[in-house]
């Protein structure tokens, strides 16, 4: 008699068993968390990577189970995802070097200006606001072709970065953006002989983007300007390699004579 009872409790619970899985199976992680966050974040970016983060951490965001900490997290990289397709890439002060085949006035290194306006000789000014840095070559290729009949363009964002701490030339550098960040460190000369490349730093407005322990591998790998993030007015710091301290080096040394006065003594000990 409750043998039918009993299947629609078991079935039951199954199902239940399976919505907690999926529930738990479809919550957010940490490393998608990091993800999301960091190509919301990368200047190589595409529009169509924009609008995917900003997809993926929304939806993310809303399944249950996930906790504050973990939704904020979310909601912040697709405000940043959406800032930057709102925005751009490009800020007032910013450089581009642009090559234009057979066409001479053309071949500089142009700066953006108020309104993030681009000024190009003979031609209306070219507004970049909304503009990705993966945008810029076809952006400005359209815009001259309205001049010129099918124009061969080239254009590279220019970044000014500051390369500070323990380097022989410490300063500012205006390079492109997909330089590999320790050709930067050899251009600014090079570590001194204080300095230490497994202590490097890359900060914004002083704080610290990323530590040594997560920078020091990307910089060794060969990691560019673009794909560690970094854009104009950011600081690559090299740290210097640990001292001996002026006491800690006193009581070596005293240590040291100490040892010789106590061999001197033996050796005269046995020779009388």
């Amino acid at each position: 008699m409750n043998a039918p009872h009993r299947r629609p409790r078991a079935r039951s619970a199954r199902i239940l068993a399976a919505l907690v899985l999926i529930s738990v199976l479809s919550r957010p992680s940490g490393a998608q968390q990091s993800d999301l966050l960091a190509s919301a974040s990368l200047e190589g970016a595409t529009r169509a990577d924009l609008q995917r983060v900003i997809a993926r951490a929304e939806s993310l965001s809303a399944l249950p189970g996930t906790s504050v900490s973990e939704r904020n997290q979310l909601n912040s990289s697709a405000a940043r995802a959406k800032s930057r397709l709102e925005i751009g890439d490009f800020d007032v002060g910013d450089r581009i070097a642009i090559y234009v085949q057979d066409q001479p006035t053309l071949c500089d290194t142009f700066a953006i200006r108020t309104g993030r306006h681009l000024l190009l000789p003979n031609m209306e000014e070219l507004d970049l606001t909304g503009v990705l840095r993966t945008e810029l070559q076809d952006h400005l290729r359209s815009r001259i072709s309205q001049y010129l009949r099918e124009p061969v363009v080239r254009a590279t964002p220019l970044v000014r970065l500051s390369v500070l701490g323990s380097v022989v030339h410490p300063g500012y550098y205006v390079l492109a953006a997909d330089l590999p960040v320790a050709e930067l460190i050899m251009r600014a000369g090079g570590p001194n002989p204080d300095g230490d490349l497994a202590k490097v730093q890359l900060r914004r407005a002083g704080a610290v983007l990323s530590s040594s322990t997560e920078a020091g591998p990307a910089i060794a790998g060969g990691a560019t300007i673009d794909q560690l993030s970094l854009r104009s007015g950011d600081e690559v710091f090299v740290g210097e390699r640990r001292r001996v301290g002026a006491i800690s080096m006193i009581q070596v040394v005293s240590g040291l004579a100490g040892v010789a006065v106590a061999l001197f003594a033996m050796q005269n000990s046995r020779h009388r």
